[in-house]
């Protein structure tokens, strides 16, 4: 029993191969790629263009400038790409030997928001056990959240912390002298703090702060940590969001 279970295992991972095979032998693949080769080379050039502005501006905005200083590790290349083949807004991130690899899945319009390329700057922060201590007046923000429907980002208190952070940053580093648009993203960040990531109203407005400040964020973000009273923040958000007290 065991032997057949293991044999349709074999096979069913061969089976997309195989399947391909069929494909590329029975179908025109050359000729159909031939017809939308130039619109294809123009969508990926626009990608990446949109890539590579977006990727800059927020090393900028966190005051990042060598790929040394993210993913915590001793990266000497980045790879950011837009996974077409993915579903609509999906995103992962690693790194293998020297390079970083931030995959994002493709927007409806030409466009990039680097949601995860902001962890790759983050996580080394977050993750950083020096600021344990600081991080854990949190904790019982932290507790409520796992209890929230919706709110996967919650396997540590670190991980928590660094999805509010990273969910801040991807707003705020948007904003410019345009009022109207500052006005935008401050409902896009009050929409997510309501759903249950109760502490990215407090980075997003420690962010203010930051910007107004020559430090880059890796030195900055004791500040911030130093500054929450988590008391205030888990009753605000209650009284807001209507959430009784236990």
């Amino acid at each position: 029993m065991a032997r057949n279970k293991e044999r349709r295992l074999i096979w069913l991972a061969r089976r997309p191969a195989h399947l391909l095979r069929e494909l590329y032998a029975t179908a025109p693949i050359e000729k159909i790629y031939a017809g939308v080769q130039s619109d294809y080379r123009t969508y990926l050039d626009a990608y990446r263009a949109a890539i590579v502005r977006e990727v800059s501006k927020v090393m900028s905005y966190c005051r990042t400038s060598t790929l040394g200083e993210v993913a915590g590790a001793k990266v000497q290349r980045a790879i950011v790409l837009p996974n077409l083949l993915d579903s609509f807004d999906n995103a992962f991130g690693f790194v293998l030997s020297d390079t970083l690899n931030s995959v994002e899945g493709p927007h409806r319009i030409i466009g990039f928001t680097p949601h995860e390329f902001v962890h790759s700057i983050t996580s080394s922060i977050s993750y950083n056990p020096q600021y344990e201590t600081l991080q854990d007046p949190a904790r019982p923000i932290f507790e409520l959240a796992k209890t929230l429907p919706g709110i996967d980002d919650v396997e540590s208190l670190q991980n928590f912390l660094d999805e509010n952070l990273v969910r801040a940053i991807s707003l705020k580093y948007l904003d410019d002298e345009t009022p109207a648009l500052s006005k935008h993203h401050r409902e896009l960040m009050v929409q997510e703090y309501s759903s249950g990531y109760i502490l990215e109203r407090f980075f997003y407005d420690q962010l203010g702060d930051y910007e107004k400040s020559t430090l880059p964020l890796s030195v900055y973000y004791p500040t911030m940590l130093k500054r929450l009273d988590a008391k205030y923040e888990l009753a605000r958000w209650k009284q807001e969001t209507k959430t009784p007290s236990k």
